[in-house]
């Protein structure tokens, strides 16, 4: 379920615009007293799967690009985690489905791939892998968005072009 912001009702999420702020809610009610849930491995993908969906949160519940989805911040007893993130869409395709694993875990029970006990809240500063260290920045004057990689654009669109039939060839 989502909550938009102008809402305090939980509903699901039909109509938004792009920009409108989003609030995952993950809620797990009948859980015991040394129980938590535990949100890992989340992807988006355009309506279906395409075999290489972006990752939003890695196996250790780390957001691992913020833009896709924020930190999943947990409730003081664990039965509830959230996350919010400003609302965008893939190009040609009008509709996203967020997909995410849930383990309900035992205190002290719950191990991350390297042998660690999970326990909340996470500390994903240790976690992070050193891909997930690169980051946005925003430039307001402009408008324009920086990325701390270089990114080569004209490899991508040369590529592009080769691959489009050239109308004037026939």
């Amino acid at each position: 379920m989502y909550r938009n912001k102008n809402s305090t009702e939980m509903e699901k999420a039909k109509t938004v615009q792009i920009g409108d702020e989003l609030e995952h809610v993950w809620t797990c009610s009948n859980l015991r007293a040394n129980q938590f849930i535990f949100v890992h491995d989340c992807f988006v993908n355009p309506e279906f799967s395409l075999g290489n969906d972006p990752p939003l949160i890695d196996s250790n519940g780390c957001a691992v690009d913020e833009t896709g989805i924020g930190e999943i911040k947990y409730s003081s007893d664990g039965k509830t985690a959230t996350s919010k993130h400003l609302a965008y869409k893939f190009a040609d395709y009008p509709n996203l489905l967020f997909k995410c694993s849930i383990t309900i875990c035992k205190a002290y029970s719950c191990k991350f791939t390297d042998g660690t006990s999970i326990s909340l809240p996470l500390n994903c500063a240790q976690k992070r892998s050193p891909r997930a260290t690169k980051f946005l920045s925003q430039n307001n004057k402009n408008n324009s968005i920086e990325l701390s990689e270089i990114v080569n654009v004209e490899e991508v669109l040369t590529h592009e072009a080769l691959d489009r039939e050239d109308p004037h060839s026939k």
